[in-house]
């Protein structure tokens, strides 16, 4: 019921806002009035409301703003909205965005406010709320990722739904198959991308959704305390086994330098590749530009952190895993002749 509130006041409305289109079900195209949109491109229209849950929600992909429809409402017409209110929510409807029904309605204000990870948790479902017998814990617990890490990862029913987050994605996904989604923050914790694992061997493992082009994809950067020791690995799985890491998302380590991370606090771990090149040339530019570097030990022939792991279940726990990585950590000319000595393995 208050989606379909929610779609008559959006019709209500619909005429004051340029360029409004229906382009889908529960999905709308405007232009945004909150920020102009494109002042030389009069056809630009980035705003977009779409459905989450039972609710309409309100993103422009050019200020960034992102907000319950009841929110847009409200700072458009508090005269409309008090209508929208009552309707909504006086018998007993969800207030999602509003507790109560408020008749003290201030002046529009049109300020930005960003709450992606808000949408994220509306749009989907958090991977520590999921039932145990769920295909996603089932795969995460073939992996061995820690059950106390689970709140950090997502779970979506259809991959298309990503389209949502970014209009350039609109039409792009043709297929319909569940995935573990695993968000992308910037420092300050607002969303930056998507990364969408594939849980049934889909020929294209991971679908990646770029949200925010000027912050880099770096897994974890959120969370992490930059004055302790930090761990910079490749796979955000890797990650969740350490404490105080982060990754990177592939072989992309020169990210590192837009980070607000002493190299001195960093060591980094690259995939147990001694005979990939292109692996070979980023170890080599790390140690020439002095961080520390962890050398996989002849014995470890596993290929990254969850193999090796899952290699020895039972017998390894944080504090040995941290404690073989320190152990095998170099720098400087040191790094470079035990990094001379793995590669030949």
């Amino acid at each position: 019921m208050s989606l379909f509130i929610d779609v008559k006041y959006l019709n209500e409305i619909s005429s004051r806002l340029p360029l409004f289109k229906k382009k889908g079900e529960y999905l709308y195209n405007c232009r945004c009035i909150i920020c102009g949109d494109s002042q030389t491109k009069k056809n630009k229209a980035r705003g977009y409301f779409y459905r989450g849950g039972n609710d309409l929600f309100y993103k422009c992909h050019n200020c960034d703003v992102s907000q319950h429809f009841g929110t847009y409402l409200k700072n458009l017409d508090p005269g409309v909205y008090r209508e929208y209110a009552l309707e909504r929510y006086s018998n007993g409807e969800n207030g999602r965005a509003h507790s109560a029904v408020e008749f003290k309605f201030e002046q529009p204000t049109f300020e930005p406010t960003i709450e992606q990870p808000t949408i994220l948790d509306t749009l989907l479902d958090r991977v520590n709320a999921l039932p145990a017998n769920h295909e996603v814990i089932t795969f995460l617990e073939s992996r061995l990722i820690p059950k106390d890490q689970y709140s950090k990862l997502y779970f979506i029913d259809d991959i298309k739904k990503i389209e949502t987050f970014h209009t350039r994605y609109l039409n792009t996904i043709q297929t319909h198959e569940p995935r573990l989604v695993i968000p992308f923050r910037n420092a300050q914790g607002t969303l930056v991308g998507l990364s969408c694992r594939g849980l049934r061997k889909e020929t294209l493992r991971y679908i990646t959704v770029r949200i925010n082009e000027t912050d880099p994809l770096v897994f974890g950067i959120e969370n992490i305390d930059a004055t302790k020791p930090v761990f910079a690995v490749e796979g955000p799985l890797d990650s969740l086994f350490l404490p105080n890491a982060i990754a990177v998302g592939g072989t992309g380590f020169n990210k590192l330098d837009k980070l607000n991370i002493s190299p001195n606090n960093l060591t980094v771990i690259i995939d147990n590749q001694p005979r990939n090149v292109e692996v070979c040339k980023v170890y080599n530019k790390l140690i020439k530009e002095g961080y520390k570097i962890f050398i996989w030990p002849d014995y470890i022939r596993s290929k990254d952190i969850n193999e090796f792991v899952i290699r020895v279940y039972k017998q390894l726990d944080q504090n040995k895993l941290v404690g073989i990585i320190n152990d095998n950590t170099y720098q400087g000319l040191t790094a470079q002749l035990k990094f001379n000595e793995w590669k030949k393995v």
